[in-house]
């Protein structure tokens, strides 16, 4: 019996997609050999799936990317390249981001993406700590410029965040405060650079966290 391992893109339901790979893998190797299929998502996981079950149990499967999860923020799966957010729960009443080197974190997650548009949260961090308000998350992480100029960074959230890029404050959009953004500008030279966004969620039950860049003679994107 064989594993057959396969790279998860957005877009196609997965149930429909393993129907239709078991359809078509004559060309690859017959189903009758498939024991199991291994499928990497988009962030690095991997999920089995085992075949030697009903098909309406594997209808009944979950198939989600820890990175993915609810409210977006990250999940407990390491990504390389990626950013690493360490969680922090902070007093009620909390006005502005406080000084998260200073305190401990109670877990971290980890994401490629700062992408996550105003939305109720309840869930909490799965693997991490069900906390869903007076917390706040510090992503840190490192990205490559490909042509040094003058970029510009757009910073959305609900509460408060701040960005800082090679220790330097380029955003600050904090507070307690609905879903709104707040610009920047800075001048980066070709090569590596730190990246730093601060967050932080004060009493429920809205949040909202994305950043975009401008590049030099660009349109935005999420960064």
């Amino acid at each position: 019996m064989k594993n057959l391992s396969l790279r998860y893109f957005r877009g196609i339901p997965l149930v429909i997609f393993i129907f239709l790979l078991l359809v078509e893998s004559v060309s690859l190797v017959s189903a009758d050999e498939l024991s199991s299929i291994t499928i990497t998502y988009c962030d690095g996981s991997t999920q089995v799936v085992y075949l030697n079950q009903p098909a309406s149990t594997i209808r009944g499967i979950e198939f989600s990317c820890p990175g993915s999860a609810p409210g977006g923020f990250g999940g407990t799966t390491q990504i390389a390249g990626g950013l690493k957010g360490d969680i922090f729960a902070i007093p009620e009443n909390t006005a502005r981001i406080p000084n998260l080197d200073s305190m401990t974190p109670i877990g971290s997650i980890y994401t490629r993406h700062l992408d996550i548009p105003s939305q109720s949260f309840k869930t909490g961090f799965p693997g991490v700590t069900d906390r869903f308000e007076w917390f706040a998350i510090r992503y840190r992480g490192t990205f490559e410029v490909p042509n040094g100029g003058q970029y510009s960074f757009r910073l959305l959230s609900d509460d408060g965040s701040r960005l800082l890029i090679d220790g330097q404050l380029v955003i600050d959009n904090d507070g307690l405060h609905p879903s709104r953004s707040r610009t920047g500008e800075v001048s980066l030279s070709a090569g590596t650079h730190s990246i730093r966004v601060e967050y932080f969620q004060g009493p429920r039950l809205y949040v909202a966290l994305q950043l975009f860049v401008t590049p030099p003679n660009g349109s935005e994107r999420l960064f």
